[in-house]
């Protein structure tokens, strides 16, 4: 029995997942830095103007489905992992949040990740145009590694 999802239905999960992830780790910030353990050194709107407003960058692309858009989400996603570990070792009081941001922000790596690749894997290019823009063939290749080699 095949249990592997056809690539229109996989993308389609992934890209769900990827959402979910995404507004969870947004959401996540919000309510950490806002409700559950606001700064008391610095003001909650500049602490949510570092911590939030980077997340709303990729935005726009992550929900028209941009492949460049999931890359960098999972880039930001990694700075969110690496304060996720932070917090965990540094704070016993806020422990169980850096180890939900750590879990959230891997979650979005790993399906944008899989999403880009499994997009690159479905798209097909285009016929060549004959406007001499195509790849070079493997003879050209091999011509060209036989040169460089002294």
């Amino acid at each position: 029995m095949n249990c592997t999802l056809p690539p229109p239905v996989m993308l389609h999960w992934l890209h769900r997942l990827v959402l979910t992830s995404y507004f969870a780790l947004l959401l996540l910030t919000v309510v950490w830095h806002t409700w559950l353990f606001p700064s008391v050194y610095f003001p909650t709107s500049l602490v949510l103007m570092v911590t939030a407003l980077p997340l709303l960058l990729p935005l726009r692309g992550l929900l028209h489905g941009r492949p460049r858009s999931h890359i960098w989400a999972a880039l930001l996603a990694m700075l969110y992992f690496t304060h996720g570990v932070g917090e965990a070792f540094a704070s016993p009081q806020q422990r169980w949040l850096g180890l939900l941001e750590i879990l959230v922000s891997l979650t979005l790596v790993f399906s944008a990740s899989l999403y880009v690749r499994q997009y690159t894997k479905s798209w097909t290019p285009a016929p060549d145009s004959g406007n001499g823009s195509s790849a070079p063939q493997v003879s050209d290749r091999a011509d060209r590694s036989a040169k460089r080699t002294p």
